[in-house]
């Protein structure tokens, strides 16, 4: 993730790190709800790694019970909506935040989800602001 970026969307939305895993920094926007910046591309082949990674990161950080992960990453992809929403089929969503800053495009998911107040759509928006003010859409 380009620091630049990254910097835009933690001065946005204030935000103090929670804790780091593996060089993975996980910040708390609210109850049950983490925004992780993602160094590497994520792309359709790596997806499932960055899933397990994350996976990983939160048993170690001690996240435990129902969770919502925005992850915000670089990407040279094209992405559908659908394709960046994940559900474990236990207790975690993940929703990707995907910029491909060299066609200048954002990929992104503002899905609603309603169960046990791990909706996402408003920090999503918030960082959708951010972030196409700080790339110049």
């Amino acid at each position: 993730m380009d620091d630049f970026l990254k910097s835009a969307v933690i001065d946005g939305l204030k935000l103090i790190s929670f804790h780091c895993q593996d060089g993975i920094d996980i910040y708390a926007l609210a109850a049950r709800r983490y925004l992780l910046f993602w160094q590497t591309e994520i792309n359709k082949t790596n997806m499932s790694s960055v899933l397990e990674e994350i996976a990983h990161a939160s048993v170690f950080s001690k996240i435990e019970g129902w969770k919502t992960f925005i992850v915000i990453g670089n990407t040279s992809d094209v992405f559908q909506s659908q394709e960046l929403f994940w559900f474990d089929g236990e207790n975690t969503f993940v929703v990707f935040y995907l910029v491909n800053s060299h066609h200048k495009k954002i990929y992104l998911n503002k899905k609603r989800i309603y169960p046990l107040g791990l909706g996402y759509r408003s920090f999503v928006k918030k960082i959708h602001t951010i972030v196409s003010s700080a790339i110049a859409l």
